[in-house]
């Protein structure tokens, strides 16, 4: 049974009006956010997953929403995009899709696939300079403080990695975390009150795939991504053979070896500011909690 069947044959953990608590309780979060840091815009983080799309929906409750930001990493699944742009569209939603000039076949093949040393990297590259551009772009004067609102929740292997309060200042941008303190069954349950959508590739995939950089892919996700999506895996397999053709003898599943990891030591996720992966940071740790 995948996740999605789960959460939906289980009741939530919060019902009838300890469920309107939570929502009143993320409400307030969002409000008092907003009316303590006077942001210029407050846009929704909308990745595809379920936990941003809730996210999403109650940030376009709030007055001063201005639109959805997705950032095109350019080697996500285009089922997931083709569903941000489809649910944009059904509710009127402003949508902002950026894209950096990075292109991630030009880092594979300079550096080989990333393993969880380099993740950093990619975040920077592939996700970090799309918010810097959408500070350039709204940021009138320069300087104005903008609001993102993003679905991350409160998890042990989460919290450990900084995200320990729900919201968080860096740099001229406010994150705000309304959801903070949902659980996953509080999720599926406010997304069925509101009778939102539900992305095939999250149901299927158990993860949004709007970014496939592999820092943190598991043995058998290729094989998974290629019998639901043979285009995306097509594709990450001539990828695989032009990063083994530069020297980098490693697959898009795996970690780097020993001598690469040692020449490219300093590198350490949990010291990154990464709130856009916050999803793929928690499979990680989660992972390393359950081995030790």
């Amino acid at each position: 049974m995948s996740e999605s069947e789960r959460l939906r044959a289980r009741p939530e953990a919060a019902g009838g009006g300890a469920m309107r608590e939570r929502v009143g309780e993320a409400g307030a979060i969002l409000a008092g956010a907003v009316r303590d840091h006077q942001p210029a815009y407050v846009f929704a983080l909308l990745s595809g997953g379920h936990d941003s799309l809730a996210t999403t929906w109650l940030a376009s409750q709030h007055p001063q929403f201005s639109g959805v930001v997705h950032i095109d990493t350019g080697t996500g699944i285009p089922e997931t995009r083709k569903f941000v742009r489809r649910v944009c569209r059904y509710y009127d939603w402003p949508l902002f899709v950026v894209r950096t000039n990075e292109d991630y076949r030009t880092l594979v093949l300079a550096h080989g696939f990333p393993g969880p040393a380099l993740h950093q990297k990619m975040y920077q590259r592939l996700k970090d300079r799309g918010i810097n551009a959408i500070q350039r772009e709204f940021t009138r004067p320069k300087g104005q403080a903008i609001m993102y609102v993003s679905g991350i929740r409160r998890q042990e292997s989460v919290k450990r990695m900084g995200y320990s309060q729900p919201v968080q200042v860096y740099r001229a941008q406010r994150w705000v975390n309304p959801l903070f303190d949902w659980s996953a069954y509080d999720v599926a349950a406010y997304c069925r009150e509101h009778r939102l959508p539900r992305n095939p590739v999250k149901e299927r995939l158990e993860m949004s795939g709007e970014c496939l950089c592999g820092a943190y892919a598991k043995k058998g996700e290729l094989a998974l991504i290629e019998a639901f999506y043979p285009w995306t895996g097509r594709r990450l397999r001539r990828l695989e053979a032009e990063v083994h053709a530069a020297g980098f003898p490693w697959g898009w599943e795996e970690k780097p070896p020993a001598w690469f990891g040692e020449v490219k030591r300093g590198q350490r996720m949990h010291e990154a500011f990464t709130p856009l992966c916050s999803s793929c940071n928690w499979r990680e740790q989660a992972e390393k909690d359950g081995a030790a």
